[in-house]
Parts: C-alpha cells; sequence; structure tokens
C-alpha cells in the first residue's frame, strides 16, 4: 500500500491561502501578476496625458518610449481606459 504525503503537489498548502471576506478559503493573490509593474503604470499614465498628441503607430511608440513589450503595452493601454 503507498503511503500519501500530506500535501502533494497538485495541493494547496495552507500557507498558500488566505480568507475571503465572506469566510472561504482562497488561494492568496499572486501580487506580481495581479499589480502592474511601474514601468506599465507610468506608461498609463503618460498616455492618459498624451492621448491626442503621441506619436503613432501607438505600441511601437510607447514600446520606444518606456521598454515595454507588447503585452505590457496592451496592459499600460488597459489601465489607461480604467482610470
Amino acid at each position: 500500500m503507498r503511503s500519501v504525503r500530506a500535501y502533494s503537489s497538485h495541493a494547496l498548502n495552507p500557507a498558500e491561502i488566505a480568507p475571503s471576506a465572506a469566510g472561504c478559503f482562497l488561494p492568496a493573490a499572486d501580487t506580481s501578476i495581479n499589480s502592474p509593474s511601474a514601468a506599465i503604470r507610468d506608461a498609463a499614465a503618460w498616455y492618459r496625458e498624451h492621448t491626442y498628441d503621441c506619436e503613432r503607430p501607438l505600441i511601437p511608440a510607447l514600446q520606444r518610449r518606456f521598454g515595454l513589450t507588447v503585452p505590457e503595452v496592451l496592459a499600460a493601454l488597459r489601465e489607461a481606459s480604467v482610470r
């Protein structure tokens, strides 16, 4: 008979679980995924202020100006449109 480990590689470790407002336990948020980097925040803030006077095409311009990848530029544009 095989022994069962307390935490398999697919199970959540109790240290990785945070209580939610409803009292249920949910995986703790990974802030590296959920919060934008400083460069993305800077690009979003810059774009909000320079929407009509920034050079086009927009994605390559923001890549050059802030050193972002295409997904990061898209995240910055999304962030700029939310606020």
